[in-house]
């Protein structure tokens, strides 16, 4: 669209416009080609409808919510940054080479940025929609900066008289047309760092330090008195779980949510967050065997009231509950507390 307005506006034909457009429907309609079908368009607006999907998954919320949330964490910050200052840089490098020549790729960047903003697992889109005009014309404003320069000098030189070396001076163009490419010191700099970032996330590792905290010691608990059950659990922790148990155990609900579970259940699941009244009755209205949700939260506070439940286990991430007229409730040297919780690793 932004090529046809340009186009238009220079006084040329539609013609890239329909080309484009033509691409872009052959390319949504490839999508069909799925098991699926169009059912999988339909999965993706009854995502997009479901508000407690909209509520409750950390992905779906703005990005700036999330960077607030991650450093209240004491999470990793840095990819969100840097992800906040390439966008910033679209403004910025824009105003200072104002170009049009890249109107379809600013435009792209920008609608990029604002889905971003408004929901952060669009982020990396917005990166990589980013990248290509920010340095476009960042390089346009260097090149001008440079040819400002020389004709600065120029006209110096030719009050001092120095008319043949002003002429040469002038007619250099550092901004014409030629190859585009990095400087080798620029190339050079750009691999370290990649290596660098690789490095010290741990990349190259058979293990990767998660970004939430998981209950590892509750799951390693659980295999050393070798307990399964229905487990009624903070959602995000259920791949965790069932990666680590197997079918020995079964959750309550996962990060799948509203493709597997019914909207009573994620309605339930909420309410249980919420505490009280609404807490109880999620409590009483399912077999669980067990409860593990997060340390120092409204269920873990609103757990350590129920009369019928006994914590068995706790650490600063996780807490474990079971039925106190369970076999799990007799094990003896419960509740089993630790001050440290251990190291949250993915797998």
């Amino acid at each position: 669209a932004a090529l046809g307005a340009q186009d238009l506006w220079e006084g040329g034909g539609p013609g890239r416009a329909l080309r484009l457009g033509a691409l872009a429907t052959c390319a949504a309609l490839v999508t069909l080609l799925n098991p699926y079908g169009l059912n999988l368009w339909r999965i993706v607006a009854h995502t997009l409808r479901n508000p407690y999907t909209m509520g409750v998954g950390a992905e779906f919320q703005t990005f700036l919510s999330v960077l607030r949330g991650l450093y209240r964490a004491g999470a990793p910050t840095l990819p969100l940054l840097f992800a906040l200052a390439l966008m910033g840089a679209l403004p910025v490098s824009f105003a200072l080479a104002p170009s049009a020549d890249d109107l379809p790729e600013l435009t792209v960047a920008a609608m990029m940025v604002a889905l971003a903003l408004y929901s952060a697992r669009n982020s990396a889109f917005a990166m990589i929609a980013c990248a290509s005009p920010v340095a476009f014309h960042c390089d346009l404003a260097l090149a001008r900066l440079r040819r400002s320069s020389r004709l600065a000098a120029a006209r110096q030189m030719k009050l001092t008289g120095e008319t043949a070396q002003a002429k040469a001076v002038s007619a250099a163009d550092p901004g014409a047309p030629g190859a585009i490419r990095a400087v080798p010191g620029v190339q050079i700099a750009a691999l370290a760092a990649a290596a660098a970032l690789a490095l010290n996330a741990g990349i190259f590792s058979s293990r990767l330090p998660a970004y939430t905290g998981y209950p590892a010691g509750a799951v390693a608990f659980m295999e050393r008195h070798a307990l399964s059950g229905r487990i009624l659990n903070r959602f995000i922790w259920g791949s965790y779980i069932f990666w680590h148990l197997g079918l020995r155990s079964r959750v309550f609900i996962d990060g799948r949510f509203e493709m597997v579970y019914p909207l009573k259940v994620q309605a339930d699941y909420l309410d249980f967050l919420r505490g009280g009244a609404r807490a109880a009755r999620v409590l009483g209205g399912y077999p669980h065997d067990f409860v593990l949700f997060q340390t120092d939260t409204p269920p873990y506070r609103f757990m350590m009231k129920q009369e019928g439940w006994r914590l068995i286990y706790r650490d600063p991430v996780a807490a474990f509950f079971t039925r106190a007229d369970s076999p799990a409730a007799r094990i003896a040297g419960i509740p089993e507390v630790h001050a440290t919780a251990p190291p949250s690793m993915f797998p």
